[in-house]
C-alpha cells in the first residue's frame, strides 16, 4: 500500500483498520494491533469471539506498507478475481485478488 499524494502517511498501530473479501467487511480495531520487532513492523490477531484473522504489516523506509492477512472460517464467493479493499485509519487501497 502505498500513500497518496497529500496523505499524512500510513500509520500503524494508531487507529482502527478495515479489511473486506468481496462483500464481506472486518474491523480491524487497534487493540489487535501490537509492535513486532523491528522499526515499523506490526502483527494484527483478532479478539476471541470474533472471525479469525491475523496479519502482519511494515511500514518501509519509503512510507509504504506491505501487509500479509490471513484467516480462517471466511466464506469468500467461489468467483474470482474478488476485490479486496484496505482502510488504515484514513488511508485505502483496493486491488484484485485471485482465488
Amino acid at each position: 500500500m502505498i500513500a497518496g499524494a497529500g496523505s499524512d502517511g500510513i500509520e500503524l498501530g494508531t487507529g482502527d483498520a478495515e479489511l473486506s473479501f468481496g462483500s464481506l467487511s472486518y474491523s480491524l480495531p487497534v487493540s489487535g494491533f501490537h509492535p513486532s520487532g523491528g522499526p515499523g513492523a506490526w502483527t494484527y490477531a483478532s479478539a476471541p469471539g470474533l472471525p479469525v484473522l491475523a496479519g502482519t504489516f511494515t511500514k518501509l523506509p519509503d512510507g509504504s506498507v506491505t501487509m500479509s492477512v490471513t484467516g480462517s472460517g471466511l466464506n469468500l464467493s467461489s468467483s474470482s478475481p474478488i476485490p479486496v479493499w484496505i482502510r488504515i485509519g484514513d488511508d485505502f487501497g483496493s486491488f484484485q485478488a485471485t482465488l
